[in-house]
């Protein structure tokens, strides 16, 4: 690529013109041109008429910011840098930049003014070599005969992606945490072999290598006095040399003043803040064993990655490890198995590590909520808005002398403004994992302010940031320590002179461990009667965030433990209790509650951000889910109730931002959430889909502000489902919203928007009139006549609910499949039996040592299921399922395999036979409808039958584990559905049978509506549209979905014409799988046809 070079000519490449620099100051950033007085070592590096990409050569002559990199990346026009540019003549651009001292070279590449980078410093990293290698090589060739001449965006875009992708934060992340996470593994299975419990063994684990991972960073900026030997293991084992030397490190060095210190090391400094205080499981009086050579590996394995200490940002990601990797490694971490359940960790945490886009949008975002709130003027929210959304170049060019001139001649006063705003604003994250919003709300703070101040202390006024705006809460003691650790890493980077290197603050106020959805209770006698309390305990906060010295720390934790606790003896009141679990300096477990005013002395927020846990209750034991009833009279997925808490904490006008699952924009039991976000004043809502690696859910952002709302707000939507960076923007007034059926948000599209104008008034009144009297059978049942009558009087073109026109329920829960089921042997389901029966009982054998007397005396099991037929095999199942267990060869697992001539003709059969079973004397298998895994539509003759005996009935009537219901609807006709929604519903007429709980069952009641014509609406594309966005949005679909139905009564004409196509989908599906391709294509264009119908019927097309 880069072959016409300067070696080849002895000359330097072609400096810039000067009048690339927007101004004289830009020109200072760079050294003065080896041969020119009046250029500057700015260099047009290579460009070729023959290739789309050309480079740039900086070189600096002063430190090399963010700031000045990214403005130095737009000099000069390029192909990547905005949709505008991005024309046949623009080439595509490559940076690189070298430090002041040319120790370091910088390979920068940008994509719509996003940056990444990578550091290229003494030698490469592994790494580096392989994105060299794999990645960057030939990165710019490319085959024009591949190349699509129609689209003007080649060959750039194709080479660009390569470039682009190559330079991968993520991928680096990957890498690095593969290989912490054996490290983990390894030692927490070493400490447990020496007798430790398992939650000891992971903290310990997770803490030394957060530590470990904490002095990589403080080596990268020389921090620690390397010349006392800390990082030589030489002959030492892995465990003699954390006994010698990191214990020393650690808690003897970096945890002990200088003044205090018995060792020579007088250079290293004192960092105060906690993280290198020894906790109770650091067992620091006794001698860990490590795995052979640990230490050596693990420097090994770090070796060959980069590090910076400067978090990367979503506009600036540098291609290394950097102080972020702390949290993914936690939240990773929690990653590991569960022993108890074999759940993971993270799973029932609910914790998922947010991406650095999410993140840097929902705090600018909250910020400009608050900014314009403040500043109270809409004519100069459109500077409010440069002022966050401005790249650094741009932000640079517009920036004068004089400061930040967004708002013409009143910027003086509206900086002024926005800057006390600043010094006021309380952010709060009450769920913050690691630290991922605090620290993005820190980022943005920081250069929102360097933006407004003419001059500052870096290293202060992050500090001051981090004192007085930024607020943590999480129930994970990692977690906080980590957030802790990010934090202390931020302020330490912007100190210039890192001899003169200050003790960190503490940070025991600022991120705390605490359940952050329960209350302090107000029960018995409250510390809080001391008028002054308050006071006093702002003070000590005060006071020890900034104690450098353990002495002074020791004091003022011993005034807060007199003041909070001192007086409170264990048991007195729940109160009580509460106040004695919080400890804010020793997180070893989380407090029982969370109390704003108590804990950081602030009784409400400006802004509460985050990524709340998405865990149901099916998750929570039963003390949580009574400890939720008492805090919010309801227990729901806990991202609910974060919600709620999140809504109380605000201050009036405040702001709340959470990227949660979307599952409550439809869903019944969220109904109670969706009252309180629209009785707030709702700004936006972002359809994130799923940012998520490890997710799997739908998410979207939601943004409301604590204040009743105005009818004629509008809300902005923003539909990322087809691009998150570039989401489709919407806009619709919140009355739509708190309109519509379950008052359910959906996307505002024009289709959507045109079913709320043709049906949204109707369908809220249908079911404000019916729900309560259609929302189960018995209600059904109790409301018969009123429901006939209303039947009998619709007429066509009138809409109803699906609820008013049928009747069913679940089906029966047979508590022990394998006792009762068959499938019918000319299925394939019957050929997994088939396949899967030797290895079942194969397993039984050896886990229970069943004797030959208990398989009929075989010893040879292929001889068994060679020679027995199938009810003597079936015999022997039952027999040991009998004695070992229901669930011996799995849950639910069917053996059972029958001819079909085994089945009886359901009609032949008596009323009391269908009620109370069938003579063994006589054939007694019936259909049994057991759901359809394969989701099939239209017909399914069910593979399923159930040995409907005498005592087979009055047994299942009985047994405390079944479940004998929905009897009143067996051996009927109808239609039923899968219950898991995948991407389009599939509905099927139903034939004579029992249904199972999982076969969601309906029985048409109007001959006005029959049931072919219902089936037919289910199966239309249409209506599974209109399930997504305004009945259920999740993966299943219930019955109680179902009754939600809007259904318009059909023309006799329309019925006419729907019928064949009905009739032939029926047709194909039963002609079975020995032309399937044919079959689909065929299915294919009557389901188009029939969408057609439906699509007029309901004036949609």
């Amino acid at each position: 690529m880069l072959e016409h070079n300067s070696q080849n000519t002895g000359n330097l490449p072609s400096p810039l013109p000067m009048d690339v620099f927007h101004n004289q100051k830009q020109r200072t950033w760079f050294r003065e041109h080896p041969e020119s007085n009046s250029a500057r070592s700015a260099f047009q590096h290579f460009k070729q008429d023959d290739c789309v990409v050309e480079s740039k050569l900086f070189w600096f002559s002063e430190s090399a910011t963010k700031q000045k990199i990214s403005a130095s990346t737009e000099f000069t026009s390029n192909w990547e840098d905005s949709d505008l540019t991005r024309t046949p003549s623009n080439k595509i651009g490559i940076d690189f930049f070298l430090t002041s001292d040319a120790n370091s070279l910088l390979i920068v590449l940008s994509n719509r003014k996003k940056l990444r980078v990578m550091e290229l410093h003494d030698h490469l990293s592994n790494t580096q070599k392989q994105i060299f290698e794999h990645n960057l090589f030939n990165a710019a060739d490319y085959d024009d005969s591949k190349i699509n001449n129609g689209q003007n965006l080649e060959p750039q875009q194709t080479i660009h992606k390569r470039l682009w992708d190559a330079l991968q934060l993520k991928e680096v992340n990957k890498q690095f945490y593969s290989i912490i996470a054996q490290f983990f593994e390894d030692l927490v299975k070493t400490m447990e072999n020496q007798g430790k419990n398992s939650e000891d063994a992971k903290q310990f684990s997770s803490r030394l290598l957060g530590r470990m991972l904490f002095i990589w960073f403080l080596r990268k900026m020389k921090i620690i006095y390397e010349d006392f030997g800390y990082f030589e293991i030489d002959s030492l084992s892995a465990t003699e040399y954390y006994e010698k030397k990191i214990k020393l490190l650690f808690f003897s060095t970096l945890n002990t003043d200088i003044s205090d210190r018995k060792h020579l090391d007088y250079i290293t400094p004192y960092l105060n803040g906690g993280l290198f205080e020894p906790k109770e499981n650091d067992f620091i009086h006794e001698t860990i064993n490590f795995p052979k050579d640990y230490f050596k590996n693990l420097f090994d394995r770090f070796n060959e990655f980069n590090f910076t200490t400067d978090e990367s940002s979503a506009d600036f990601e540098v291609i290394a490890v950097d102080p972020e990797m702390l949290g993914q490694v936690f939240e990773n971490l929690l990653a590991t198995q569960n022993e108890d359940t074999g759940q993971s960790a993270r799973k029932l945490s609910g914790a998922f590590y947010t991406p650095r886009d999410i993140v840097a949008f929902i705090c600018k975002e909250s910020l400009r909520e608050y900014l314009y709130s403040k500043v109270g003027n809409k004519a100069f929210n459109q500077g409010i808005d440069l002022l966050i959304d401005y790249s650094d170049a741009e932000f640079l060019a517009r920036k004068s002398t004089s400061g930040a001139d967004l708002w013409g001649v009143n910027s003086k006063n509206i900086t002024k403004t926005i800057l006390e705003a600043l010094d006021n604003y309380k952010v709060l994250d009450p769920a913050c994992g690691s630290g991922a919003f605090p620290m993005g709300m820190i980022q943005l703070l920081v250069r929102t302010y360097e933006r407004l101040l003419k001059s500052y202390d870096a290293y202060e006024l992050k500090l001051s940031i981090i004192e007085n705006n930024i607020f943590g809460v999480d129930i994970e003691p990692m977690a906080i320590e980590i957030s802790r650790l990010r934090a202390w890493l931020s302020v330490i980077i912007d100190e210039p002179d890192k001899s003169k290197i200050q003790p960190l603050p503490n940070l025991d106020f600022k991120f705390v461990c605490a359940n952050s959805l329960i209350s302090l209770a107000q029960d018995g006698t409250s510390i809080f009667d001391d008028p002054n309390l308050d006071l006093k305990l702002s003070d000590i906060r005060l006071k020890y965030f900034n104690a450098r010295v353990k002495s002074s720390k020791d004091k003022w934790q011993k005034k807060y433990y007199e003041l909070t606790t001192g007086n409170i003896q264990l048991g007195e009141t729940i109160r009580s209790e509460q106040l004695r679990s919080f400890d804010p300096f020793i997180v070893k477990k989380p407090a029982s509650f969370f109390d704003s005013f108590f804990m950081f002395g602030v009784h409400n927020f400006d802004a509460i951000i985050g990524n709340p846990p998405y865990v149901g209750t099916k998750k929570r034991s039963t003390a949580d889910k009574k400890a939720l009833e008492n805090e919010f009279g309801f227990a729901d997925d806990l991202y609910s109730h974060f919600f709620f808490k999140g809504i109380a904490l605000l201050k009036e006008g405040g702001n709340l931002t959470y990227i949660t699952s979307k599952t409550f924009w439809t869903i019944q039991s969220k109904k109670n959430l969706r009252e309180l976000l629209l009785s707030n004043t709702v700004n936006y809502i972002f359809d994130t889909v799923n940012p998520f690696e490890s997710a799997m859910v739908d998410t979207a952002i939601t943004s409301v502000t604590k204040k009743t709302f105005d009818s004629k707000n509008l809300i902005k939507f923003l539909d990322g489902s087809e691009s998150l960076m570039s989401p489709l923007e919407l806009e619709i007034e919140q009355s739509t919203y708190i309109n519509t059926q379950n008052t359910v948000i959906f996307t505002p599209t024009k289709q959507n928007l045109k079913i709320y104008e043709l049906y949204g008034k109707k369908i809220k009144e249908l079911n404000n009139l019916w729900w309560d009297k259609i929302s189960t059978s018995k209600k059904i049942e109790h409301n018969k006549e009123e429901l006939n009558e209303y039947r009998s009087n619709l007429k066509p073109g009138e809409i109803t609910l699906l609820g008013c026109l049928t009747e069913g329920g679940v089906g029966l829960q047979t508590g022990n499949n394998g006792k009762y089921i068959a499938v019918r042997k000319s299925t394939k389901w019957a050929d997994n039996i088939m396949k899967t029966r030797p290895r079942k009982l194969k397993d039984a054998i050896n886990k229970y040592n069943i004797p030959a007397n208990e398989l009929c005396g075989y010893t040879n099991l292929e001889a068994l299921f060679n020679e027995l037929e199938e009810k003597d095999i079936d015999t022997v199942f039952d027999i040991i399922k009998e004695k070992y267990g229901r669930d011996v060869f799995g849950q639910g697992y069917l053996y059972r395999i029958i001819d079909d001539k085994e089945i009886v003709d359901v009609d032949s059969l008596t009323e009391d036979e269908k009620i109370n079973g069938i003579s063994t004397t006589k054939n007694y298998y019936v259909p049994y409808d057991k759901g359809d895994k394969d989701g099939n539509k239209w017909y399914l003759e069910t593979p399923f039958a159930i040995a409907w005996t005498k005592e087979n009935v009055s047994y299942l009537k009985t047994d405390s584990r079944a479940r004998y219901q929905g009897y009143a609807y067996f051996f009927k006709e109808g239609f039923c559905w899968s219950d898991i929604n995948t991407t389009y519903l599939k509905c099927r007429a139903k034939q004579k049978s029992i249904n199972d709980v999982k076969s969601m069952s309906l029985y048409g009641l109007s001959d006005q509506v029959p049931e072919y014509y219902i089936i037919s609406i289910i199966n239309s594309k249409f209506m599974s549209r209109y399930v997504d966005d305004f009945v259920n949005n999740t993966q299943t679909f219930q019955i109680n979905d179902a009754r939600q139905l809007p259904i318009v009564v059909p023309s006799e004409e329309k019925l006419q014409e729907l019928l064949p196509h009905f009739q032939e989908a029926i047709r194909i599906k039963k002609s079975g799988d020995s032309v399937q391709e044919e079959n689909n294509r065929e299915l294919e264009i009557i389901e188009n046809k029939i969408e057609d119908i439906i699509l007029e019927i309901y004036q949609i097309k």
